[in-house]
């Protein structure tokens, strides 16, 4: 489906705004992303390790049957031993420096990108940042780097714009399968590594919402993962100052769309995942993209919107 993104109003849009879809409707896009046709946005991570199944390893891993299921036993073992923290674990980018994330940004602007985007926390609850409110599964953790601050370094000093892309909100359904089982065979039964509690910081915890289709205003997540969800987005946005924030569905979660109160953390703040966190974000030079809209109607469609994900390219080169 094409993306869509807030529509801009035909005059400028006021300096700050209300958290209400109305007000929201007045935001106007910025001149940069008009003329920037093409962006490059990257799926990298620990799923990268595998290489198969895409970048939904974390889910396939854990569906018996399945390719990913059976090179998950064939490769590390069955994922009652060996699960996707372990797959976690073993993030290092070894050969991802500064220089390498220098070389892919000249390319990507030689390509005639005009705006570079990584994925900055997958549907698999690794963050890619030394992120605060993520302490033990994050890039920084496992492999001493901080991957969105070096994508941003590049980026800025090659004339491009930077974003980050978010597609953890559905983390807390789409992970259900790590909290199952074997149907049969000789270990049917026998609990997959997501239900040890020690680890629900990744896995979450058991809930009654397995779907794992796109996020949205509809959906009601374990309040403490809506809340650190929320946290983690904010320390995101509030580091490293994006001009573009990607959410891979509608602004999620019922219950912080309807959050009452506005609160601007600095000068700079683009926390934006309530409605009052939007209203915040477009109070600056920024602009959103929601890849798909539901309920809401201040949206429109961008069919001149180009992105292109260089997950192969990431895997064999970081």
């Amino acid at each position: 489906m094409p993306p869509v993104i807030v529509r801009a109003a035909d005059k400028a849009g006021p300096s700050k705004y209300e958290a209400t879809v109305e007000s929201l409707r007045q935001a106007k896009i910025p001149e940069w992303f008009i003329d920037g046709k093409l962006g490059i946005f990257m799926h990298w991570g620990p799923e990268s390790i595998p290489g198969v199944a895409s970048t939904w390893y974390a889910w396939w891993m854990y569906e018996q049957g399945s390719e990913g299921y059976k090179y998950h036993c064939a490769t590390y073992g069955h994922p009652s031993k060996f699960g996707y923290k372990d797959i976690c674990k073993l993030f290092k980018a070894p050969k991802f420096d500064q220089a390498q994330a220098d070389r892919l940004v000249k390319l990507y602007k030689a390509a005639g990108a005009r705006y570079v985007v990584p994925v900055a926390s997958h549907h698999d609850n690794f963050d890619m940042w030394d992120s605060k409110f993520q302490p033990r599964w994050n890039s920084m953790a496992t492999a001493g780097k901080d991957g969105c601050g070096m994508w941003q370094k590049a980026t800025v000093a090659n004339g491009l714009h930077f974003g980050v892309a978010s597609h953890v909100a559905r983390t807390y359904r789409w992970l259900q399968t790590s909290h199952g089982a074997d149907k049969t065979g000789p270990l049917a039964g026998v609990p997959y590594d997501g239900q040890d509690p020690k680890f629900a910081d990744l896995y979450g915890v058991p809930w009654n919402d397995t779907g794992y289709g796109y996020e949205g205003p509809g959906d009601v997540g374990p309040p403490a993962f809506e809340q650190n969800f929320e946290d983690r987005m904010k320390g995101l946005i509030d580091r490293y100052h994006p001009d573009l924030y990607y959410t891979d569905g509608g602004p999620p979660f019922k219950e912080m769309i309807n959050h009452p109160q506005s609160t601007v953390h600095n000068p700079r703040s683009t926390s934006i995942l309530p409605l009052h966190h939007f209203a915040n974000f477009f109070s600056h030079d920024y602009t959103a993209i929601s890849e798909r809209n539901d309920t809401s109607r201040h949206v429109e469609r961008r069919p001149d919107f180009t992105s292109s994900s260089f997950y192969q390219t990431l895997r064999y080169h970081c």
